[in-house]
């Protein structure tokens, strides 16, 4: 049953759904801590990591386009 086409085209439909949520609220994170004027250290390892993610999907995007 996990390897069930219906299963899996749900499970991957909700990772996505799950990343596009992650990725606006780990921004508005990182706003919120630039507002509460947080150590400089900490916004730009905040800053790296959301850069690390979107660079990430990005290369997987092209990754599949070029398998598919």
């Amino acid at each position: 049953m996990q390897n069930d086409e219906r299963n899996i085209l749900i499970t991957n439909k909700a990772k996505a759904k799950t990343y596009d949520l992650v990725i606006y609220i780990y921004s508005i994170i990182l706003l919120l801590c630039t507002f509460m004027d947080t150590n400089m250290w900490v916004i730009l390892s905040l800053c790296l990591a959301n850069l690390f993610i979107i660079g990430y999907n990005v290369y997987c995007v092209n990754k599949y386009s070029k398998e598919m």
